[in-house]
């Protein structure tokens, strides 16, 4: 085992390695994420990306006759998907010169637009469902239009993580990337004009609300920590050189420093409440990372540190067994490198490639191989879930998972009010009797398939090991 791999604990020295070839996992997964995420979600009738693809489609098929449906027609436009999607689509085109994913994203934020996606609040709308969604009420707007607030219980309030996701992340892609985005200046003025408004919240007191009312742009009662994106999104703009947040950005970190230090971090997904998650952990990782490229403050390295820390806590750094007949099993998939994605919402998950460029960061910076290991086995971990061809995993290639069941998860499923109070549950609650032990969820995701795509790209930067691909 590797001195790198020590620092990480104890517990692993009995665990095999992932074995993830490097080229692999860089150059392989490319091109079938980005094939999935066109193929299979994206929509061009409705110029929409679908948030969840079933892998049997047969079944699709079947639930189709009967007006249902096992595919998810909605788009959020950040978080799990929107954003998430556009951001890894440009990050491909522009290295590959791939105009058909450019055009995707041209084609479906253009419709957005058209369709409304501006909320009286001057704030985008958080969902998207396009017309002709089937019969199930799980996959229609609950306002006329096809926007509304996604699983927050008042169609009417945007969750503030989910709307910070997508402003930062359709902020970076145009800090990385103007020179082929023929909307940028739109794009730019939009993203100024919410990043102002809750600049203006942020004046009249910390902490920033959780959730805001599309009619109004006021705080409509969620609470949390996970709403310090916003400093990321401030950090954008302000490197964007469009307007320059830094005295705010300041006034924002020292505000929640406290609590990252402590741990008491909660909130960021819209459909588990108030309650603590593994993506809490991820935000805040980000959030003073930005701070510190941008104003190079060792106290926000050192945040950005501790915050780091707390990721251990999510971590599963042992392999289960698993039964041979399962699915997880027969394919020899590991736990190790998995994060619990929450109490709430209790399966392995592969969001914390959100974090990968973070965790390697710190190594960078720190000299210590701590964090870039954590990294590494996360994305050993999401490489194993990424089906290469046809039939693996009963899926099609590209399409990567959202849920990892390494326990049997049917004695809480969402219902964590039996665990702490929960008045903000979500709009959308599976159930006591939903999940099983030895098995994926059978759907591709759009932001798993995202994410993989875009944290390939950028490792094979970051190696210097990028070749031309061939063109899709």
């Amino acid at each position: 085992m590797s001195s790198a791999r020590e620092h990480v604990g104890v517990t692993q020295q009995v665990i095999p390695e992932h074995s993830i070839p490097e080229v692999l996992s860089w150059e392989g997964l490319q091109p079938v994420t980005r094939d999935a995420l066109m193929k299979w979600h994206y929509d061009s009738q409705r110029k929409s990306f679908r948030y969840t693809v079933a892998f049997d489609r047969v079944g699709q098929q079947i639930a189709e006759a009967g007006r249902t449906s096992l595919d998810r027609p909605e788009m959020a436009l950040g978080w799990v998907s929107g954003w998430v999607v556009f951001e890894a689509l440009v990050e491909w085109a522009a290295k590959h010169k791939d105009q058909a994913a450019l055009d995707a994203v041209f084609e479906s934020w253009g419709h957005l637009l058209d369709a409304g996606l501006v909320s009286p609040s001057g704030f985008w709308w958080t969902r998207y469902v396009p017309p002709g969604a089937l019969s199930s009420e799980i996959f229609s707007s609950r306002l006329p239009g096809g926007f509304d607030g996604n699983w927050m219980p008042d169609p009417n309030h945007l969750h503030l993580r989910t709307l910070g996701d997508a402003v930062w992340r359709a902020a970076r892609t145009l800090r990385r990337h103007r020179e082929i985005l023929p909307i940028g200046d739109d794009l730019h003025a939009s993203l100024l004009v919410q990043a102002r408004k809750v600049a203006d919240l942020a004046k009249e007191g910390w902490p920033l609300p959780m959730s805001v009312d599309a009619r109004t742009g006021r705080p409509a009662g969620l609470h949390g920590t996970a709403a310090m994106i916003w400093i990321s999104v401030w950090c954008e703009l302000t490197r964007l050189g469009s307007s320059d947040f830094s005295e705010l950005i300041v006034d924002g970190l020292e505000h929640y420093r406290d609590s990252v230090e402590e741990g008491l971090l909660f909130g960021a997904p819209e459909d588990v409440g108030e309650a603590l998650t593994s993506e809490d952990i991820y935000i805040a990782m980000n959030t003073y990372a930005d701070a510190f490229r941008l104003l190079q403050r060792t106290a926000d390295l050192d945040t950005c540190l501790k915050a780091a820390q707390h990721l251990y806590l999510w971590r599963k750094s042992f392999h289960h067994e698993f039964d041979q007949r399962t699915l997880l099993g027969v394919y020899g998939l590991s736990s190790q490198g998995g994060d619990i994605a929450s109490f709430k919402n209790n399966h392995l998950h592969i969001y914390g490639l959100d974090a990968d460029e973070t965790l390697r960061f710190l190594s960078e910076k720190t000299g210590n191989p701590r964090w870039s290991c954590l990294a590494d086995d996360h994305w050993a971990f999401a490489c194993q879930l990424t089906p290469l061809v046809d039939g693996q995993f009963n899926a099609y290639a590209g399409m990567v998972t959202e849920q990892f069941y390494f326990i049997d998860w049917s004695g809480l499923g969402n219902s964590v009010f039996h665990m702490e109070a929960d008045q903000h549950r979500a709009g959308y609650d599976v159930g006591p009797h939903y999940r099983n032990h030895g098995n994926l969820a059978g759907f591709s995701h759009a932001w798993c398939t995202a994410m993989v795509l875009r944290v390939a790209l950028a490792r094979a930067e970051q190696a210097g090991s990028e070749r031309n691909l061939p063109h899709p």
